[in-house]
């Protein structure tokens, strides 16, 4: 199986063609998600999991969703992508 020598970070970026997704987890040193957040979520790990880069590139663009969206455990849809293997 191949693995990466990239970070999820790194991967992230080349995927989305960003200079600045943050770095770390933020999760930890906030609150509980907002239902915002976690609806958010659910529609980026659904795009995720549907290998719809296209989705997920229009859910950056619009500046309307975080990709420091999360579930209720904190975990963001890069976590789910990186757990899942999803190297797209």
């Amino acid at each position: 199986a191949f693995v990466s020598q990239r970070s999820p970070v790194e991967i992230v970026r080349s995927i989305l063609g960003e200079t600045k997704v943050a770095e770390g987890n933020k999760r930890t040193e906030e609150p509980e998600p907002t239902d915002e957040e976690m609806i958010t979520y659910a529609e980026m790990v659904k795009a995720m999991r549907d290998c719809d880069l296209e989705k997920l590139r229009e859910f950056h663009a619009d500046g309307q969703r975080s990709l420091d969206a999360c579930n209720r455990f904190g975990e963001s849809f890069i976590h789910m992508a990186c757990r899942r293997g999803n190297l797209d």
